[in-house]
């Protein structure tokens, strides 16, 4: 082909041709493996597909709205790690999940945590209902006083 170019084909098709800025595919890639030195670039709405099912799917929708599925109704999806942050797009921590520990967040700032004997709330607390199987502690003391309430 003119200035260098190469095409092979398939069927009187075109399958992969060279161009000035790389190389043209139509069709499917079947590898036993691939590296990549640059980023891999989608399109709005092509999704990046794993399992033999296509039971996980990667993707990004024309409206601005970003995906991690699994598709399968058995399945689970399982993010794993010592340390897990989720942020919002600011970088801010939303949610922290730390050797063991959850960290929920507002504005940066820790709301709730989970401990070893419990949560520790920063915060007002706002319920409908409050269920305690032991002592209501009230001060700052452990505990100041004890509180038996009960409504009927």
């Amino acid at each position: 082909i003119a200035d260098g170019a190469v095409q092979i084909r398939h069927n009187d098709s075109t399958k992969l041709a060279t161009t000035s800025t790389g190389i043209d595919v139509t069709g499917v890639i079947t590898t036993d493996g691939l590296t990549t030195s640059a980023d891999i670039n989608f399109g709005d709405d092509d999704k990046a597909l794993f399992g033999a099912g296509n039971d996980l799917k990667i993707y990004h929708s024309a409206n601005n709205q970003s995906y991690i599925h699994e598709v399968n109704a058995d399945g689970s999806l399982f993010i794993l790690g010592t340390h897990i942050y989720l942020q919002n797009s600011a970088g801010q921590d939303a949610l922290n999940l730390i050797n063991g520990n959850a960290f929920i967040k507002s504005g940066g700032a820790t709301k709730l945590q989970t401990t070893s004997t419990g949560i520790d709330v920063t915060g007002t607390v706002t319920s409908d209902g409050l269920t305690s199987s032991g002592d209501v502690g009230i001060g700052t003391a452990s505990p100041a006083s004890s509180l038996d309430v009960f409504f009927k």
